[in-house]
């Protein structure tokens, strides 16, 4: 992680491997396209609409001034490359019949819109009355597919949100739900518009993230998270006035989230406030004391300060948590340098070219130390001058090996 990228929040992955041993091959079901799962369905509930048409009529439909739409999606169904099993078309038929049954029942409407999820609309219901609803739909599916089904929930009216946005809402809801795992029910809310903004985020769309961030924090004005991610994506557009605002909320929160603190001394060390990032490091640093981004900016404090001691205190730190820090190693390299420790600042420098062959910055600083030295002037040149050649426009790197020719051309003559 870059020395300059501002923390988010710490997410977990999971990922299951599902090793299933048969005592005999069970044979393939014949093959059919994924298009002909729509033909299908149309064949078996003839009035149906399908996919987007569906979602569009429904709409229009829908006079009533409050409604939830629903997503509902059967969990575990990869289908094959080259279309889908005639077994999976009969699992996908039990679960529109299950869906059919409820929602004539409960006065909804229902449509496929893909192939293995559908959408429902429920007129004149509200989020409580939709979650008994979801819990029969996967009961009955469950019934008649042997399959567990995710649902997502979402309301109408909310917020800004026009009537059009509710089912894909409810279609963010499920991606919500993937977090909880298979068989779960999620109602859209602020944690979902969260995720949403993450995904936006990590896709460079940093106005739209934005966009979801605030909504997120009408819903839910003391989501912690929340406040912190909107921060990360004003500092990243350098709109810092508005960041620090942002990670303060999210601290008067919960003074104790280190995550808000970081980013808040980053956002003012970036503001030019180094005294004031100092101290909110060091709070940071003192709620968790194994955080490499928070022990990095020390260290680089410090450095600065010809705190060289501290500096390296810090350092040295940051590099047991993420030893291949090529930044780390390069703030290290010159803390050694300046307390004189020049073999362990070579030490240093080999490593972190070790790391990265192409890097600059440590063939430049292994040359120079290497001069200190006192080896021979060949070597330090050689490391200089491939400093040169990869950042020709570097004039500290250009003076370095500058002064080692003068150096050579004095000691030749």
């Amino acid at each position: 992680m870059s020395s300059q990228i501002l923390s988010r929040s710490r997410n977990s992955e999971r990922e299951f491997i599902v090793l299933k041993t048969d005592t005999k091959p069970k044979e393939k079901s014949s093959i059919v396209s994924t298009s002909d799962v729509f033909k299908i369905i149309g064949t078996v509930f003839p009035n149906t609409l399908l996919g987007e048409k569906f979602a569009k009529n429904a709409i229009i439909k829908i006079q009533s001034s409050k409604f939830c739409a629903m997503s509902i999606k059967i969990d575990e169904f990869k289908p094959f490359s080259e279309g889908i099993t005639e077994e999976d078309v009969s699992i996908v038929i039990g679960a529109a019949k299950a869906i059919n049954n409820i929602c004539k029942n409960k006065k909804g409407v229902w449509g496929p819109l893909s192939f293995n999820i559908f959408g429902c609309f429920f007129p004149e219901k509200e989020t409580e009355e939709c979650l008994e609803i979801a819990q029969n739909i996967q009961d009955d599916i469950k019934k008649q597919t042997n399959k567990t089904v995710s649902i997502g929930i979402a309301p109408f009216p909310i917020i800004d949100f026009k009537k059009e946005d509710i089912l894909y809402n409810a279609f963010q809801a499920i991606e919500h739900a993937a977090f909880l795992g298979q068989g779960s029910t999620v109602c859209f809310d602020a944690i979902t518009l969260n995720i949403n903004g993450d995904k936006l985020y990590q896709e460079g769309n940093i106005d739209d993230a934005i966009i979801q961030f605030k909504r997120a924090i009408t819903l839910d004005p003391s989501n912690v998270n929340v406040h912190n991610s909107l921060g990360v994506c004003y500092a990243v557009k350098k709109n810092y006035k508005n960041a620090m605002e942002e990670f303060e909320s999210a601290i008067k929160f919960n003074p104790l989230e280190v995550m808000a603190l970081y980013n808040l001394g980053l956002a003012k060390l970036l503001s030019q406030n180094k005294e004031l990032a100092l101290d909110l490091f060091l709070q940071a640093d003192a709620i968790d004391n194994n955080m490499f981004e928070v022990k990095f900016q020390l260290g680089k404090i410090y450095l600065e300060d010809k705190e060289y001691e501290k500096s390296k205190l810090y350092l040295e730190k940051a590099l047991e948590i993420n030893q291949d820090s090529v930044p780390a190693l390069h703030l290290l390299g010159e803390c050694y340098t300046s307390l004189n420790m020049l073999k362990e600042a070579v030490n240093i420098y080999k490593k972190a070219i070790k790391y990265n062959p192409s890097d600059a910055h440590s063939l430049s600083s292994l040359g120079y130390v290497f001069d200190l030295l006192g080896e021979n002037p060949e070597i330090s040149i050689l490391f200089c001058k491939q400093s040169v050649e990869i950042q020709p426009e570097n004039e500290l790197f250009r003076e370095r090996l500058k002064k080692l020719y003068f150096k050579q051309k004095g000691d030749n003559e």
